[in-house]
């Protein structure tokens, strides 16, 4: 088996191997010990709950691409409570509505990450529809919100409603 070893491994690995001195080795758990010391570094450590309040709402960034970019992150940290994901989720949100949605809802903190995404979820559906009918001035007939008003300001359009 020890012949064999060398075979087995990445081109790096067998370079270190065949470099170490000669009888430097004297047992497998030497060797173990050795691999560890020379490549523990180089190994993508996962993270924990800090790298995820570390992601935050960019101030150009969509709340589509935030909470993807967030969810892409926690699905690489694993063992993080749930009510750990939702503190940092909650703590890079921009929009204070939405902050102030969560937080009430999760109040009691027994939130689930998937109910706190599914919020978010909803409040992103909410917000790009009113975009639709509040900036885009498209209306149905259910809608209550009055057709928006175009104002000018020198060379400023801006909407708002009546």
């Amino acid at each position: 088996m020890a012949n064999y070893l060398p075979v087995c491994l990445d081109p790096t690995v067998q370079i270190w191997l065949t470099s170490l001195p000669e009888r430097s080795v004297t047992s497998w758990g030497n060797l173990n010990r050795k691999l560890i010391e020379s490549f523990q570094a180089t190994y993508n450590h996962p993270g924990n709950h800090f790298n995820l309040t570390r992601i935050k709402q960019k101030s150009d960034e969509s709340l589509r691409d935030y909470i993807k970019r967030f969810y892409a992150k926690n699905t690489e940290i694993p063992n993080v409570p749930h009510q750990q994901i939702i503190a940092a989720f909650h703590g890079g949100i921009r929009s204070d509505d939405l902050v102030r949605e969560i937080g009430w809802r999760n109040h009691d903190l027994k939130l689930t990450t998937q109910e706190c995404f599914e919020i978010a979820d909803k409040f992103m559906s909410i917000v790009l529809a009113l975009d639709d009918i509040c900036i885009k001035g498209k209306r149905s007939a259910q809608t209550s919100c009055s057709p928006p008003r175009r104002t000018r300001k020198g060379s400023i359009t801006t909407w708002s409603l009546r």
